[in-house]
């Protein structure tokens, strides 16, 4: 049996980064008592926030922020085995409550997104180009909210069947605002 070619850590973790900066759905689980959850959500990546948009009273905000725990998983498609590769985490989720960041970030959402403006003029005379985050918000009866892991698994059977590795995180600031 030959020896398994490894990337070093730093290539593994720019891996990982383009894997999460390149998908579109974020799979976030959340359990309360024995019953467990998985909702997908569209998201924006910023080194390792993974910021979406969700109704505060869904189940899986419910949970996750009652329990202070959730997890999430992205990966690629694939036909084979060969072809796994994916992120799996365990973190947090948090509110994000400032304007000034939620505007910023809605206008990212936009533009990787832009079927949201298409379901936001629907019935409504308003430019999207000039974000509204109060607006938004109302008319979805949204939040955005930030899932923050702690612990990062990156997998790529392309480097051997089952392989997996611990991508270290860069220490998160505090709170979202």
């Amino acid at each position: 049996m030959s020896k398994e070619k490894v990337p070093p850590v730093g290539e593994l973790h720019d891996q990982a980064q383009a894997l999460a900066q390149n998908r579109q759905t974020l799979t976030l689980a959340t359990a309360r008592g024995e019953a467990a959850w998985a909702a997908p959500v569209y998201y924006l990546f910023e080194p390792w926030r993974f910021y979406f948009f969700s109704d505060p009273q869904s189940r899986h905000i419910q949970e996750a922020l009652a329990s202070d725990r959730a997890a999430g998983t992205i990966h690629r498609e694939g036909r084979g085995w060969q072809d796994i590769e994916g992120l799996q985490m365990d973190g947090c989720l948090v509110q994000v409550t400032g304007m000034r960041e939620l505007a910023r970030l809605l206008t990212a959402y936009f533009q990787k997104y832009p079927f949201t403006g298409d379901l936001l003029k629907n019935g409504l005379n308003v430019d999207w180009q000039v974000v509204d985050a109060p607006l938004f918000l109302r008319r979805f009866k949204v939040k955005l909210y930030a899932f923050q892991p702690s612990r990062v698994l990156y997998l790529n059977n392309s480097i051997r069947f089952g392989f997996r590795t611990e991508i270290p995180l860069p220490q998160q600031a505090g709170s979202v605002g």
